[in-house]
């Protein structure tokens, strides 16, 4: 394999970052093992970033891209609000292996008040993107960001279930029907008019 420049090389080491993360966790994500995923020497990744902090933030900031990605592309456009929840739920299930190593990390940095913004930052972004994509659907929900709160909640439960029970019959079913309910809740409504 030829010599990589700096920009490949903090690449390749952001990448064997995920890895590790997803395949093992955060508490086995040291720097000693990225290095080893990574097939570079612990200084090099030193040299590339200053603390494992922010060799996590990138992590965290890129594993953010994909998910807002993963939103934009779930479902094909013209999609109906439930075809559009059926498709993102689908990925989530499909993916749930490298979702939950994202969701450990986020968790993660939430601890720490340096990075916990990171974390706030990431939610933010799903949370636009899921309310945007809500808003295309040609039946979009009165309140698209209460429902990509929704989502987003009942998503981050499914991808605990998922891993840790992959047998569970029924979970996504259950997830689709869970988040479509909280439709009727964002139906707007006249003042004094009771809801069902």
């Amino acid at each position: 394999m030829g010599r990589l420049d700096a920009s490949q090389r903090r690449e390749q080491i952001v990448a064997a970052a995920h890895r590790v993360l997803v395949e093992q966790g955060v508490r086995a994500a040291t720097t000693r093992r990225v290095a080893a995923e990574a097939g570079v020497t612990v200084g090099l990744i030193h040299y590339h970033f200053a603390t494992k902090d922010e060799l996590f933030a990138e992590v965290l900031a890129r594993s953010t891209e994909s998910l807002v990605r993963a939103v934009r592309t779930a479902s094909p456009e013209g999609s109906t609000l439930q075809e559009c929840v059926r498709g993102l739920i689908a990925r989530v299930v499909a993916r749930s292996d490298v979702l939950l190593g994202q969701l450990q990390l986020t968790i993660a940095v939430m601890r720490g008040a340096e990075l916990a913004q990171l974390a706030t930052a990431k939610y933010r972004a799903v949370v636009a993107a899921l309310a945007e994509r809500f808003r295309e659907t040609p039946d979009p929900p009165a309140d698209p960001e209460a429902l990509a709160l929704v989502f987003l909640t009942v998503a981050d439960g499914l991808v605990v279930i998922a891993s840790a029970l992959p047998e569970a019959r029924g979970a996504a079913e259950a997830a689709e029907r869970t988040i479509l309910s909280g439709i009727a809740l964002s139906t707007p409504t006249s003042p004094g008019t009771p809801r069902n």
